[in-house]
């Protein structure tokens, strides 16, 4: 692991983020609101790290996220939406913000050595509303989309 890395994982309280990565919720907000999976916070906001040994693997919200750009290089986002279609975009200095829609199949790699991300989530993030697919449920769902699966999956 890159010594900028340890540094931040250190600086910001990061924990091991199931999907990879490094992560620590900073904001839940007070004001709740009602969902069809139940009573969620307004929203939801965290700081994700990236680095360069590790990928954010396939995995759905219920919620919609917008991704947002701190620091470090470039990430890059692999979605796939529910009608199958591929997305790939990259946020950085010259695009710092994506939307990724709810329920959308979602991956993500660094350019470079790291890339420090926020994502919110609104309405917010709660577990119950996270799923992880297998390769193999992936690959029956979408494949088209094979390769990167494979490559974005555990």
């Amino acid at each position: 692991m890159h010594p900028t890395v340890r540094e931040l994982i250190a600086k910001h309280q990061l924990s091991e983020h199931p999907e990879g990565g490094w992560y620590r919720e900073t904001h839940r907000s007070p004001l709740k609101v009602e969902t069809p999976s139940g009573i969620r916070p307004a929203a939801t906001s965290i700081l994700f790290l990236l680095d360069s040994t590790d990928f954010s693997a396939f995995h759905k919200l219920v919620q919609e996220e917008v991704w947002h750009f701190h620091d470090g290089d470039p990430l890059d986002l692999h979605l796939i939406h529910s009608d199958g279609r591929l997305e790939q975009t990259t946020i950085g200095p010259h695009q710092p913000q994506h939307v990724v829609p709810p329920s959308t199949m979602q991956a993500a790699t660094t350019q470079g050595v790291y890339s420090l991300c926020g994502c919110t989530v609104a309405p917010g993030f709660d577990f119950k509303d996270f799923e992880l697919p297998s390769r193999a449920a992936l690959l029956s769902h979408y494949p088209q989309h094979a390769d990167l699966v494979r490559r974005f999956t555990r």
